[in-house]
């Protein structure tokens, strides 16, 4: 804390109230600022300067940086609580992350799984009409050869009796209905292999709609959505986009205290093309990490209480479209219980993340 005169000497300090290197042998050294005061310039005694000297827990500060330190210190110590309760959220996100990525990671072996096994099922089916189709050709030809070898025989022996003719006609009858009945059968079954294929090829199609639907989820998961916020009249899209970024920083530092640099902010964009009646577009936000998300819709509350400006803006999830879907009919519902509901003492309301939206009734507050 305090320091001897020849250290001043040998690093050559003035005393910041005098301006003098000499004048007295006893130095201070401010803790904040490293200033070199002379014990006499600033109004302390010898006796105490070699209290001071002896306590090595002691801390001096000058005038200046006293008044600061005063204001310092009650920041640092609201700042430390308020990591410590950041941590803690932090550390619960991280769990919740590792769990839902281990459930990604199982519905994607699941998803992969099931479409390999309708893969081999396919494959199967395509052997077994191959096969069918040989056996009707090996049918065929044992047929032909059949009613070759009768005709041949009916040529060398030059006459044929009537019994033998109707033999013949019966036997050629018979080979005729057994290929009919054959072929009906080849038909059917070549049917139930089409309708087999068709469902097939509707599996892999809705695993297909399911796996794009699920990351198309994945990637809109750390983005959000504001609404009514004003859009720049800067003449360039650049500077306007500088313009949201900086209301965004706005309001998620001072409307809603959540703590969030730039560094945090991925893209800030606006959706859609600017339209002629001036009101402004939305404004996609996306965020480096899902904690962050999550932080900000939890402190949703805080715009009631923030400036005016704020007040206004509307925060929602970036959702896809069977999301979005989804989300109306859930409101169409709640606006139906609503009307249903003659009571008049509740209020339905959709709540909850994409995904796992539902109505919540609530009871109104006097």
């Amino acid at each position: 804390m305090s320091k001897q005169r020849g250290e001043a000497k040998e690093t050559k300090e003035k005393c910041a109230e005098c301006g003098k290197i000499s004048g007295c042998d006893s130095w201070l050294s401010c803790e904040v600022c490293d200033g070199w005061y002379h014990a006499k310039c600033v109004g302390i005694k010898e006796e105490a300067y070699k209290m001071l000297q002896e306590l090595e827990t002691c801390h001096w500060f000058c005038s200046g940086c006293n008044k600061k330190v005063g204001k310092i210190i009650p920041n640092l110590v609201r700042l430390n609580d308020r990591v410590t309760e950041v941590d803690k959220k932090v550390s619960k996100l991280e769990v919740e992350l590792t769990a839902c990525s281990e459930n990604v990671g199982k519905m994607k072996d699941e998803m992969c799984g099931r479409v390999a096994k309708l893969e081999t099922e396919m494959a199967s089916k395509h052997l077994e009409f191959k096969n069918l189709n040989q056996v009707v050709e090996q049918i065929d030809d044992a047929f032909q050869k059949l009613v070759n070898e009768r005709l041949e025989n009916v040529v060398e022996k030059h006459t044929i009796s009537f019994t033998d003719i109707v033999k013949q006609q019966l036997e050629e009858e018979m080979v005729k209905n057994v290929g009919e009945t054959v072929r009906k059968e080849v038909h059917e079954s070549l049917g139930k292999v089409s309708e087999n294929i068709h469902e097939v090829q509707s599996s892999i199609q809705e695993t297909k709609i399911q796996a794009a639907e699920q990351r198309d989820h994945e990637s809109r998961r750390n983005n959000i959505i504001l609404y009514r916020v004003p859009e720049g009249d800067a003449p360039s899209n650049e500077e306007r986009n500088k313009q949201d970024l900086a209301f965004c920083l706005q309001l998620f530092n001072i409307g809603m205290q959540v703590g969030i640099g730039e560094e945090d902010l991925v893209h800030v964009f606006r959706l859609g093309k600017r339209p002629e009646s001036g009101a402004p577009r939305p404004l996609m936000v996306q965020l480096t990490r899902y904690n962050l998300k999550n932080l900000i819709m939890e402190s949703l509350f805080k715009l009631k209480q923030s400036e005016q400006k704020f007040r206004q803006i509307v925060i929602a999830h970036d959702m896809t479209k069977a999301e979005r879907e989804h989300c109306r009919n859930l409101v169409a519902d709640a606006r139906d219980m609503a009307t249903d509901d003659t009571s008049g003492e509740f209020i339905y309301r959709v709540r909850g993340p994409p995904g796992d939206m539902k109505i919540l009734k609530l009871r109104k507050r006097n």
